[in-house]
């Protein structure tokens, strides 16, 4: 439901898999960023706008950790 699949990409049929890995904070907030995989430029900016804006509502952990998320970006 939060996802962010910019409408210039669902325009031009764009897909794949964003890979992301974070470290998130146990104040809630990420120390860092990053994308592992090489997808097309919109879908990656969206995957991080689409971290940023569902940061506040994950639960907050009882210490710092790693996480890779991948984001699936498909048609239907």
């Amino acid at each position: 439901d939060n996802l962010y699949y910019p409408k210039k990409a669902r325009k031009r049929g764009i897909e794949g898999v964003v890979k992301i890995k974070l470290k998130l904070l146990k104040n809630g907030s990420y120390e860092y960023i990053k994308v592992l995989n090489d997808p097309p430029s919109i879908l990656k900016k969206a995957s991080i706008k689409t971290l940023k804006y569902i940061q506040k509502d994950l639960p907050l952990p009882k210490e710092d950790i790693i996480l890779i998320v991948p984001i699936q970006y498909r048609l239907n």
